[in-house]
């Protein structure tokens, strides 16, 4: 723990980096209940069941289509409880329809993984900056950082400045003292993938832009970055430069 006792997740850095207007209106809107929530849990058992694949394939044997499915089944029930029941026949059937998509991305690519489901913590302007890797996968000699997305509220770009990238650029050297070269977005949803390279990454350098993110939101410092998004961002009607867009 730092002196300041701060903590934040990488994902509140990343929001305040797509929007800092879109970061404050996120953290004071009500929390928890809703088709929100609920698609949050659904995305986390998709995504835990990559896991299970991945841990599977670590392991020496891929699952086939069928484990993969029983897996999933488990997840729900684990996640959910006695609310699965609640929670519609169409979800469930699409949820798994997309983890069997991401099973044959998995198996195609064929990639041994070296770190999975990875937890780090950065410190950074005197505050804890955490996160989770979802994988590292080593291709070919060279370690990729795979990105599992699920519905995310804005499209984003892969590039090797995104702040996600960037801590798990310095957390894979750290761990495995050697470089990040590749990173690869899977959209869960569409079941598609995007790949890009990664440049030579300055621990320094890193450690700076993470620690002016920190510095930002600790100064409240809460500026719309207005673009195409708005169009789809539930607080647009909060926004004046949204407003506009819309």
């Amino acid at each position: 723990m730092t002196p300041s006792g701060e903590r934040y997740a990488i994902s509140d850095l990343r929001d305040y980096c797509y929007c800092p207007l879109y970061y404050r209106f996120l953290r004071e809107s009500p929390a928890g209940g809703g088709p929100a929530e609920v698609e949050r849990l659904h995305l986390d058992c998709i995504r835990r069941t990559a896991y299970f694949i991945l841990y599977a394939s670590q392991n020496g044997g891929f699952p086939n289509r069928f484990a993969v499915k029983q897996a999933y089944g488990r997840l729900l029930k684990a996640v959910f409880g006695r609310r699965l029941k609640g929670l519609a026949a169409s979800t469930v059937t699409r949820g798994l329809e997309q983890c069997l998509a991401l099973h044959d991305y998995l198996k195609r690519r064929s990639a041994a993984p070296v770190l999975i489901a990875r937890k780090y913590a950065l410190e950074a302007g005197g505050a804890l900056v955490e996160g989770t890797m979802d994988a590292v996968l080593e291709d070919g000699g060279r370690l990729e950082l795979l990105m599992l997305e699920g519905a995310a509220l804005y499209d984003r770009a892969v590039m090797s400045c995104d702040i996600e990238v960037v801590a798990a650029s310095v957390a894979c050297r750290r761990l495995l003292a050697r470089p990040l070269e590749v990173v690869t977005v899977y959209r869960i949803q569409s079941g598609t993938a995007q790949r890009a390279q990664i440049g030579n990454c300055d621990v320094k350098m890193a450690a700076a832009i993470i620690e002016a993110v920190v510095t930002a939101i600790r100064q409240r410092i809460y500026y719309p970055s207005a673009g195409r998004e708005c169009r789809s961002c539930r607080f647009s009607v909060l926004c004046s430069s949204g407003k506009w867009l819309v």
